[in-house]
């Protein structure tokens, strides 16, 4: 039985649709497709997929399904919130607006502490939600980190920033989901009001991705 098959034998067990699994795991629902197709043989998810779907990664991988001899007791190490450095950029101030679109300035305006998951995210820097376009996920005022260090997959939360109107006007930027690419457009969508929205790739100055929570705390 291959990887794809042991990960869609345990999402059926468990009752769920690929969706579910996507949701569970932070990833898009086609790359749940793709991995239970076999059009790939690995994953770089597999860990939250073994945490989602209740097994081993060992067993996602060969089929072992013994259970791990107990590890020797191991005194944890306690982080304490105030100890990690405050070092994360946030930039730019934002500005509400109808679709929850805010201006990136240009100056850094405070610095989030960096956590665990980040401590070798170099290029990570700190926004904060404004409006309430992508509520429930993101509630106004919510802060969040973002990297470009790695291409956005589909499914992935993103912040486009787009080319500036005029001469001497911030260029305006948006927190939104990532739905689709084509030859020539960015495919997104926002939560309230629900809807779909489409950039001109040639309009978007940069899209990087938002950090999620369960990276940021390197599980």
């Amino acid at each position: 039985m291959s990887l794809g098959a042991r990960v869609k034998a345990k999402r059926l067990e468990m009752g769920w649709s690929q969706m579910d699994l996507a949701r569970r795991v932070g990833v898009s629902q086609q790359a749940i497709n793709n991995l239970e197709g076999g059009q790939t043989n690995k994953s770089r998810y597999i860990a939250e997929l073994a945490r989602a779907l209740d097994t081993t990664v060992d067993y996602l991988l060969d089929g072992d399904s013994s259970v791990p001899k107990q590890a020797a007791s191991v005194e944890p190490t306690i982080i304490h919130f105030n100890d990690l450095p405050k070092d994360v950029p946030v930039l730019g101030q934002t500005v509400g607006g109808d679709d929850g679109n805010f201006f990136f300035n240009g100056q850094t305006i405070d610095y989030f502490r960096r956590p665990p998951g980040a401590a070798n995210m170099r290029d990570i820097y700190g926004l904060f939600v404004t409006g309430t376009s992508m509520w429930p996920r993101f509630e106004d005022g919510e802060p969040i980190y973002a990297s470009p260090s790695r291409l956005p997959a589909i499914g992935d939360y993103v912040v486009i920033q787009l080319r500036q109107r005029d001469e001497g006007s911030a260029p305006d930027s948006y927190i939104k989901r990532l739905v689709r690419r084509n030859g020539s457009k960015i495919i997104v969508e926002q939560f309230n009001p629900a809807k779909t929205i489409e950039y001109e790739r040639d309009d978007i100055v940069s899209m990087h991705r938002v950090v999620p929570l369960i990276e940021l705390i390197g599980i």
